[in-house]
């Protein structure tokens, strides 16, 4: 879980030990992990977090140990699994990964790991800003964590940026996907694949979503499966009822917020917003209704309500009749989960959490083109 691997990370500075960083940064054909996949090496102790594990995951493991004793500056490896590992690893996926390996001292970067693991826990969309070689004044392993508020970006510690890389990095955060950059001798700024057969240097920009949150609205028997799987996919999950004997500590122990009161009034005291993944499975319709009301106009990732297509549509037309748009309610995913013939209340959690890692890692399907056109394309001049 993000939240926790840069809470253990900063924990490792703080006691006075080094640790590195091994981060996907580019992937070609089938590979078990995406960009901005992560792992924390520290020189003494057990790993944390994963890269896809098996070979490619122990040749990384490998490759790390130099850099504590060479002090290095960032190295890029290659991971090859297109199967010239031994055979007998399952974990063969048939492509190749480039992660970077990053050195980071107790001395220098104490503070930038605390300011991820916060702006982690506060729900900030940030980014590790990685300057992977030497660019102008500045050297390789440069670091910075860029963040936003409003339609202010901050990088700290300061680093000698031009403003308009600095916006570009800052739609980078926007979009939510980490990404490459290559800066030409001219100095331009282009994405990755647009430079791919040039030996430029590399900046990375690792964009850390914020800490992001399941919102359970509902305490019944599909809701303690569900809170468990939030909590393997790394939410923060947040469970509402309005009854003690459901909503307690004993049947979801892994909760990271139980809520016992009225639906619509406790949701209303709740943070909700873009970063939160709200799934409706109240035991009655006049409940469900009045909570996606509640919840719907708070513009969540992710708005599901249970129930069959019949009952679904008899909830969108009264919510049409008060005045909610054909737009709103085309956000509401219901009935919710993906078709898998789910059954049982463990099989239909598993359903909705399927259909939340896809909208958590692609966005709503009618708005994944909208999403790509926002990211922004093509050449700024670096300055720095």
């Amino acid at each position: 879980m993000m939240e926790d691997l840069w809470d253990r990370a900063e924990k490792l500075l703080a006691a006075g030990k080094p640790f590195v960083l091994a981060t996907i940064i580019r992937t070609r054909g089938s590979v078990p992990r995406e960009v901005g996949a992560k792992m924390v090496i520290p020189r003494d102790g057990q790993p944390f977090g994963t890269i896809g594990g098996g070979c490619g995951e122990a040749e990384v493991l490998r490759r790390a140990s130099p850099l504590f004793a060479q002090q290095s500056p960032p190295r890029v490896v290659q991971v090859d699994l297109t199967g010239d590992f031994d055979q007998d690893e399952i974990q063969v996926c048939g492509g190749l990964m480039d992660v970077a390996l990053d050195l980071w001292r107790p001395d220098e970067h104490l503070e930038l790991a605390r300011a991820l693991a916060e702006a982690t826990q506060a729900r900030r969309p940030t980014a590790l800003v990685t300057m992977l070689h030497p660019l102008a004044a500045l050297p390789a392993g440069t670091k910075s964590c860029l963040s936003l508020a409003g339609e202010e970006v901050t990088l700290a510690p300061p680093i000698p940026l031009a403003p308009l890389l600095v916006r570009q990095f800052a739609a980078s955060v926007t979009a939510g996907s980490p990404q490459l950059f290559a800066v030409s001798p001219a100095g331009e700024v282009v994405e990755d694949a647009v430079a791919r057969d040039h030996e430029w240097p590399r900046i990375f920009v690792d964009v850390q979503p914020g800490l992001q949150t399941l919102l359970i609205v509902g305490a019944g028997h599909i809701a303690q499966p569900l809170c468990e799987i939030g909590y393997l996919l790394g939410f923060r999950t947040v469970v509402v009822d309005d009854r003690w004997a459901f909503a307690n500590r004993e049947r979801f122990p892994h909760a990271s917020e139980i809520h016992v009161g009225s639906f619509v009034e406790t949701l209303e005291r709740l943070e909700i917003n873009d970063q939160t993944f709200a799934v409706v499975v109240t035991r009655g319709h006049n409940w469900d209704e009045a909570s996606v009301r509640t919840i719907l106009k708070r513009r969540p990732a992710y708005l599901g309500m249970i129930g069959s297509r019949r009952r679904a549509r008899a909830t969108l037309e009264r919510l049409a009749e008060q005045g909610y748009s054909p737009a709103d309610l085309g956000r509401v995913h219901t009935p919710m989960g993906l078709d898998i013939a789910a059954e049982t209340p463990a099989e239909i959690a598993v359903a909705i959490a399927a259909e939340i890692i896809r909208v958590r890692r692609h966005g709503p399907f009618e708005t994944i083109s909208l999403a790509a056109k926002a990211r922004p394309s093509g050449p700024f001049k670096f300055t720095g």
